[in-house]
This record gives structure tokens, C-alpha cells and sequence, in this order.
């Protein structure tokens, strides 16, 4: 008893060390937050201006890297950023969204229909 005692206030205390987050820690992230966000507005500034002299990223044909990209991209205002600013970026996400057999629903990957069909 006494071993499985020490054992689980081991996991406690680990828990509690990974759990216990100081507020000077996360003020102390904000900076770093701050500049991937600014890492990800110079992305979107090289999208929309390689994408005001052709429609995709390859040229006038959807590609794999529309999709590889869009998976990422589309998700801007999540990370804080508004897209406002990129027209050209906008307009291209809206034409990837347009393609036939676009999925417009997202699951978690846990929940995904369509994971299944990765699986051995």
C-alpha cells in the first residue's frame, strides 16, 4: 500500500508541477505569442501578394498546395489575426472553399468519419 501511495503522489505532484502555471509565466508568453502571430501576418502578406497575379498557388489550377496551405491558413483568426487586411488571400480562400468535394465540416481527428479509412 505504502508503494502504490508513493507512486500516485508522484503522479500527483507532477500533475500539480505541470498544472501549476505562475502568472508571470504566461505574462512572460506573451511575447513569444505576439511574434508568431507577426510570423504568421508576414505568411499572409507573401499569400496575398503571390496570389494578386494568379488564382492559386501553383497558378490557374487548384493543387495540393492550395490544399496543404489552406489547412493551415484558413485558421488565421483563430491564432488572432485578422485576415482583413489580404484581399487577395481572402478571395483565393473563398475559390479553395468553391472546389468540388470541398469538406466544409470540421471534426476533431478523434471523430473524424473519414479517418477511418487511414486505418489498417
Amino acid at each position: 500500500m505504502a508503494v502504490v501511495r508513493s507512486r500516485l503522489c508522484s503522479v500527483h505532484d507532477r500533475l500539480a508541477a505541470v498544472l501549476d502555471i505562475d502568472r508571470q509565466d504566461l505574462r512572460a508568453a506573451g511575447p513569444l505569442v505576439e511574434s508568431k502571430r507577426q510570423g504568421g501576418r508576414k505568411a499572409l502578406q507573401i499569400l496575398d501578394r503571390e496570389l494578386l497575379s494568379r488564382p492559386f498557388l501553383a497558378g490557374t489550377r487548384y493543387t495540393i498546395a492550395d490544399m496543404s496551405v489552406y489547412a493551415y491558413s484558413h485558421l488565421a483568426e483563430d491564432a488572432g489575426i485578422s485576415p482583413a487586411d489580404y484581399p487577395h488571400y481572402r478571395q483565393w480562400v473563398t475559390r479553395v472553399r468553391a472546389q468540388p468535394g470541398f469538406l466544409s465540416t470540421e471534426y476533431p481527428y478523434s471523430i473524424d468519419p473519414h479517418a477511418v479509412r487511414e486505418l489498417p
